[in-house]
């Protein structure tokens, strides 16, 4: 498995935020590391001939440069500009950028496509959310592509604590 390294300068701040309804307001930083990020480098997923979606299961692991750093309980956040229709197999949605709220709803039935706003309660992303990482620094995430994505690519983003860290673009074969 090819994994890339990305190097993590994380500010944790989980006593404080920076909430600008609020106003202006200063963060302390907790502790400052760098923590290593591991994880698979992911070219392309063989779509199911037998199922509508495919499930693929990836990990990876937080790496401290300082052993004394625990990295237990991080939250790691994925996301993804793919996007699967509940209730209609033949379409798919796919965001114009990684925080657009609009995107293209495409038809592999008819070849149509049309710009949309992004919907979350009817358009499920093709990866999990959230992971956190056990005592050993340990994550793992599920990817859900469907058949109708097929002969495209998605991009799949990571976030370690709520800093973007990196991406990758991942091509879903037939």
């Amino acid at each position: 498995m090819n994994f890339k390294y990305v190097t993590l300068f994380l500010l944790c701040s989980s006593l404080f935020t920076c909430d600008d309804r609020y106003g202006p307001t200063q963060t302390s930083p907790i502790f400052q590391e760098n923590i290593m990020l591991e994880w698979p480098r992911i070219n392309r997923i063989e779509l199911s001939d037998f199922n509508w979606q495919t499930i693929y299961t990836m990990s990876g692991k937080l790496i401290p440069e300082n052993e004394e750093v625990s990295v237990e309980n991080f939250r790691v956040t994925w996301s993804s500009d793919m996007h699967w229709l509940m209730g209609d197999t033949s379409k798919y949605f796919r965001q114009l950028c990684r925080t657009c709220e609009m995107g293209v709803l495409w038809d592999r039935q008819d070849g149509s496509h049309d710009t949309i706003p992004y919907d979350f309660h009817s358009m499920p992303p093709v990866t999990n959310q959230v992971s956190i990482t056990n005592a050993d620094g340990e994550f793992s995430n599920v990817l859900a592509p469907v058949r109708s994505m097929r002969d495209r690519t998605m991009t799949l983003y990571v976030s370690v604590n709520g800093a973007l860290v990196d991406s990758q673009s991942i091509f879903l074969m037939e």
